[in-house]
């Protein structure tokens, strides 16, 4: 049981419309289907799951632990895929909860991996407010290395094993602020980070007018690619 502290008691609200959201946008499985779902590449051998929705908890704030309210209104619980919220509660294919970036990697970010490889377009979004632990779980920080350069080492890895295919990689690396994309690698094509790129829909799927597109012949260009990023947000 994670109890609320003070300093967090304005965001429950929001925590509990992020939580309704990403149910609604994901239309989970009803909380009787079992919850050992087949893996994310089945859909190659005619599954039918394409879409996972998982929670990851964010430790309660220091600050906010010195003092704690005893009371199931403002508590989040945690049981194995169901988070309980206020007395509400939602169930999702997984819950982290005291699990490092490698563990949600090798459930969520490595099979993603393969079924890219074998033909399927592959997302992988965090949403939450400000501070839920967006960029904590994407990018990473010393010591717990997060999803993006994870995804970019075992995608290297199974091209690796993979001499029979040829494979062409690149990566582009933008910001959506305010509804405006930007491209944080405009030093490749000689773009302007502060300029708004242009994104329109097509039929081979959404295009962003102007984003540098960047060859990568290995994992570290990939890495140093989103290094040089980072730094331009």
């Amino acid at each position: 049981m994670r109890r609320k502290g003070p300093a967090e008691t304005k965001s429950y609200e929001s925590v509990k419309r992020s939580l309704d959201t990403i149910l609604q946008n994901a239309r989970l499985m009803s909380p009787q289907r079992a919850l050992d779902d087949p893996p994310l590449e089945d859909p190659a051998a005619g599954g039918s799951i394409c879409l996972r929705a998982a929670v990851r908890v964010r430790p309660s704030l220091k600050r906010a632990s010195t003092e704690v309210r005893d009371d199931a209104e403002h508590s989040l619980n945690v049981s194995g895929n169901t988070v309980t919220a206020g007395g509400d509660f939602y169930v999702f294919h997984r819950c982290f909860e005291h699990h490092d970036n490698e563990q949600i990697f090798e459930v969520e970010g490595g099979p993603l991996v393969q079924s890219v490889l074998s033909g399927y377009n592959g997302t992988l979004i965090a949403y939450g407010q400000t501070g839920s632990g967006k960029t904590h779980t994407i990018a990473g920080v010393d010591g717990d290395e997060g999803q993006m350069p994870r995804l970019l080492r075992r995608l290297f890895d199974e091209i690796s094993d993979s001499p029979d295919f040829l494979w062409d990689v690149s990566l582009q690396y933008l910001q959506v602020y305010n509804d405006q994309a930007f491209d944080l690698l405009p030093a490749h094509n000689g773009g302007d980070a502060d300029a708004p790129l242009r994104v329109r829909e097509e039929t081979e799927g959404t295009i962003v007018d102007g984003a540098a597109s960047v060859k990568l012949a290995c994992c570290e260009e990939g890495l140093w690619a989103l290094a040089s990023g980072s730094s331009n947000q």
